[in-house]
């Protein structure tokens, strides 16, 4: 999914262009077409991307695709957020690792590439209650 966001605040105008299914270079492709096609007042750009790519099980291409995705969109001019995938138990317990995995390096990576990540309320439950969880098990 992509949204992008008019600059004027007050009355927010957003245009959402979601890809099911889509991969990070998916949306790559897709992304300089689809803002040539926008008004100029758009001056945001939130990007959520990601659960299709930890299929793959190719975390290393997945973090380089990331970083050509960043790239292209630091040269737009517009501030960039990225929203990682959001992990979910009932894929199994590896794909939840690599969905959680991706996440704990978007965190490290977008201050560096100088791109704002949106932490997920949910994730940061989660992580807790997995934390919480493992301490458990290591007591008994």
């Amino acid at each position: 999914m992509v949204t992008l966001v008019d600059l004027n605040i007050r009355f927010i105008n957003a245009v959402t262009r979601c890809f099911p299914g889509a991969e990070v270079m998916d949306i790559l492709q897709k992304l300089p077409d689809l803002l040539l096609s926008l008004p100029s007042t758009i001056i945001r750009i939130l990007v959520h991307v990601g659960t299709n790519d930890t299929t793959l099980q190719q975390s290393e291409v997945t973090k380089r695709d990331f970083l050509d995705l960043f790239h292209f969109l630091k040269n737009t001019g517009k501030t960039v957020f990225i929203s990682g995938p959001i992990p979910t138990l009932s894929r199994g317990s590896t794909r939840f690792s690599r969905i959680l995995s991706l996440n704990t390096w978007l965190q490290f990576i977008t201050p560096v590439v100088r791109v704002k990540y949106v932490q997920h309320k949910r994730l940061s439950a989660l992580i807790c209650l997995l934390s919480c969880w493992t301490g458990q098990v290591k007591k008994k």
